[in-house]
Protein backbone atom coordinates (compact mmCIF):
# COMPACT_ATOMS: atom_id res chain seq x y z
CA UNK A 1 0.00 0.00 0.00
CA UNK A 2 1.12 3.51 -0.93
CA UNK A 3 0.08 5.26 2.26
CA UNK A 4 0.94 3.14 5.61
CA UNK A 5 0.88 6.46 7.30
CA UNK A 6 -2.85 7.34 6.92
CA UNK A 7 -3.70 3.92 6.85
CA UNK A 8 -2.00 3.88 11.08
CA UNK A 9 -4.52 6.84 11.55
CA UNK A 10 -7.99 5.19 10.35
CA UNK A 11 -10.18 3.49 12.60
CA UNK A 12 -10.02 -0.26 13.31
CA UNK A 13 -12.18 -2.33 11.28
CA UNK A 14 -16.04 -2.21 11.97
CA UNK A 15 -16.87 -5.57 9.92
CA UNK A 16 -14.50 -8.12 11.46
CA UNK A 17 -12.26 -9.91 9.15
CA UNK A 18 -12.39 -7.36 6.76
CA UNK A 19 -9.23 -4.56 6.01
CA UNK A 20 -9.50 -1.68 7.43
CA UNK A 21 -12.10 1.50 6.13
CA UNK A 22 -14.57 -1.53 4.78
CA UNK A 23 -17.99 -1.77 5.01
CA UNK A 24 -20.39 -4.38 4.76
CA UNK A 25 -24.06 -3.86 3.77
CA UNK A 26 -27.30 -5.23 1.98
CA UNK A 27 -30.17 -3.89 0.15
CA UNK A 28 -33.63 -5.20 -0.40
CA UNK A 29 -33.85 -7.52 2.43
CA UNK A 30 -30.39 -8.76 1.56
CA UNK A 31 -31.17 -9.58 -2.17
CA UNK A 32 -28.04 -7.73 -2.77
CA UNK A 33 -25.01 -7.58 -0.69
CA UNK A 34 -21.69 -5.14 -1.02
CA UNK A 35 -19.02 -4.34 0.51
CA UNK A 36 -17.36 -0.84 0.31
CA UNK A 37 -13.66 0.13 0.94
CA UNK A 38 -12.38 3.79 1.64
CA UNK A 39 -8.82 4.23 2.01
CA UNK A 40 -6.55 7.33 1.66
CA UNK A 41 -5.12 7.88 -2.01
CA UNK A 42 -1.47 7.98 -2.52
CA UNK A 43 -0.51 11.41 -2.07
CA UNK A 44 1.16 11.46 -5.74
CA UNK A 45 -2.02 10.50 -7.21
CA UNK A 46 -4.33 12.44 -5.23
CA UNK A 47 -1.87 16.33 -6.13
CA UNK A 48 -1.61 14.65 -10.10
CA UNK A 49 -5.45 14.35 -9.53
CA UNK A 50 -5.73 18.13 -7.70
CA UNK A 51 -3.55 19.62 -10.85
CA UNK A 52 -5.03 17.80 -13.32
CA UNK A 53 -9.02 18.75 -12.69
CA UNK A 54 -9.62 21.07 -16.14
CA UNK A 55 -7.79 18.05 -18.02
CA UNK A 56 -10.21 15.49 -16.26
CA UNK A 57 -13.27 17.81 -17.26
CA UNK A 58 -11.97 18.37 -20.59
CA UNK A 59 -11.74 14.56 -21.04
CA UNK A 60 -15.40 14.26 -20.10
CA UNK A 61 -16.85 16.67 -21.64
CA UNK A 62 -15.50 15.28 -25.16
CA UNK A 63 -16.49 11.69 -24.20
CA UNK A 64 -19.90 13.38 -23.89
CA UNK A 65 -20.09 15.23 -27.33
CA UNK A 66 -22.94 16.00 -28.39
CA UNK A 67 -24.81 16.69 -24.74
CA UNK A 68 -25.47 19.36 -23.15
CA UNK A 69 -22.75 20.32 -20.90
CA UNK A 70 -22.89 22.43 -17.78
CA UNK A 71 -19.66 24.81 -17.89
CA UNK A 72 -21.18 27.79 -15.37
CA UNK A 73 -18.66 26.25 -12.56
CA UNK A 74 -15.61 27.02 -13.97
CA UNK A 75 -12.91 24.20 -12.67
CA UNK A 76 -9.44 24.95 -11.53
CA UNK A 77 -7.07 22.41 -10.17
CA UNK A 78 -4.66 23.10 -7.08
CA UNK A 79 -1.11 23.51 -8.62
CA UNK A 80 0.66 21.38 -6.35
CA UNK A 81 4.22 22.48 -6.94
CA UNK A 82 6.52 19.70 -8.97
CA UNK A 83 2.98 18.76 -11.00
CA UNK A 84 2.67 19.04 -14.38
CA UNK A 85 -0.59 19.63 -16.28
CA UNK A 86 -1.07 16.80 -18.82
CA UNK A 87 -2.71 17.36 -21.87
CA UNK A 88 -5.85 14.85 -21.94
CA UNK A 89 -3.77 12.02 -24.93
CA UNK A 90 -1.61 11.89 -21.79
CA UNK A 91 -3.60 11.45 -18.27
CA UNK A 92 -4.33 7.84 -18.26
CA UNK A 93 -1.26 6.77 -19.13
CA UNK A 94 0.24 9.13 -16.06
CA UNK A 95 -2.41 8.05 -13.59
CA UNK A 96 -2.14 4.04 -14.50
CA UNK A 97 2.16 5.23 -13.96
CA UNK A 98 1.21 6.77 -11.04
CA UNK A 99 -0.85 3.80 -8.96
CA UNK A 100 1.58 1.61 -10.64
CA UNK A 101 4.50 3.52 -8.56
CA UNK A 102 2.02 3.63 -5.45
CA UNK A 103 2.40 -0.49 -5.00
CA UNK A 104 0.87 -3.23 -5.80
CA UNK A 105 -2.95 -2.52 -4.47
CA UNK A 106 -2.95 0.03 -6.43
CA UNK A 107 -1.61 -1.21 -9.61
CA UNK A 108 -3.95 -1.61 -12.66
CA UNK A 109 -7.07 0.44 -11.11
CA UNK A 110 -6.70 2.97 -13.80
CA UNK A 111 -9.48 0.53 -15.89
CA UNK A 112 -11.31 -0.05 -12.65
CA UNK A 113 -12.04 3.91 -11.88
CA UNK A 114 -16.03 4.71 -12.66
CA UNK A 115 -15.96 8.02 -11.42
CA UNK A 116 -13.80 11.45 -9.92
CA UNK A 117 -15.26 13.63 -7.41
CA UNK A 118 -16.30 15.84 -5.59
CA UNK A 119 -18.44 16.85 -8.83
CA UNK A 120 -16.56 14.74 -10.98
CA UNK A 121 -13.27 16.20 -11.43
CA UNK A 122 -12.01 16.03 -8.21
CA UNK A 123 -8.97 14.10 -6.16
CA UNK A 124 -11.01 11.07 -5.31
CA UNK A 125 -11.75 8.18 -6.78
CA UNK A 126 -14.80 5.27 -7.17
CA UNK A 127 -13.38 2.25 -7.98
CA UNK A 128 -15.58 -0.78 -8.93
CA UNK A 129 -12.85 -3.93 -8.35
CA UNK A 130 -15.94 -6.25 -9.71
CA UNK A 131 -14.24 -8.63 -12.32
CA UNK A 132 -15.28 -8.02 -15.66
CA UNK A 133 -16.05 -4.16 -15.01
CA UNK A 134 -14.22 -2.03 -17.60
CA UNK A 135 -14.00 2.06 -16.88
CA UNK A 136 -17.13 3.30 -18.48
Amino acid sequence: MGCPHLLADMAPPKSQGQKRGTILGSVQSGLVDFSIRAVPLPTDVTNFLATNMRTLKRLQRDRRQGQAEDDSEDVTGDNVEGVEVVKPEEFWSTLEDLLQKAGREWAGLADQIWAFGPRRVGPNMLIDRTEGAPRS
